[in-house]
């Protein structure tokens, strides 16, 4: 289902109401999920902690790692709009996207791979809430 969804979500036209639907739909589905799982305080407490117990076991050198690799793709991208936005000789991250969202294959996969990534959220905050995140 998420495939066949991705793949008529990809053919709508840009920025069209058809296109804010294809894409609210899932959006507004994942925040009743979001808020049925999470709205019990017993939940939202398990979760807080949960999710604190993994991010304490995160490295220091980890978290110092993803902020500098954050900055230096953020400065890339302020540099790219600096030189108005369209530079063929500094790709950035945005660039690189642009080229990927040429083909509706490609921007079927796109939106399969941000309903998975959203899932997959709202599976680990269900699984926190309830205490059971590894």
């Amino acid at each position: 289902m998420a495939g066949a969804w991705s793949w008529w979500t990809a053919g709508t036209r840009p920025f069209g109401a058809v296109a804010y639907s294809a894409i609210g739909v899932p959006s507004a589905v994942a925040l009743v999920v979001v808020v049925t799982t999470g709205a019990r305080a017993d939940g939202r407490r398990a979760a807080s902690a949960s999710f604190a117990a993994q991010a304490a076991k995160v490295p220091v050198g980890v978290r110092v790692a993803w902020v500098a690799w954050l900055v230096a793709a953020l400065g890339c991208e302020a540099v790219a709009l600096a030189l108005g936005g369209r530079s063929t000789t500094f790709a950035t991250l945005s660039t690189a996207v642009d080229h990927l969202l040429r083909t509706r294959l490609s921007r079927g996969g796109l939106v399969a791979l941000w309903l998975a990534t959203g899932a997959g959220g709202v599976a680990r905050l269900a699984r926190a809430a309830r205490g059971q995140l590894r």
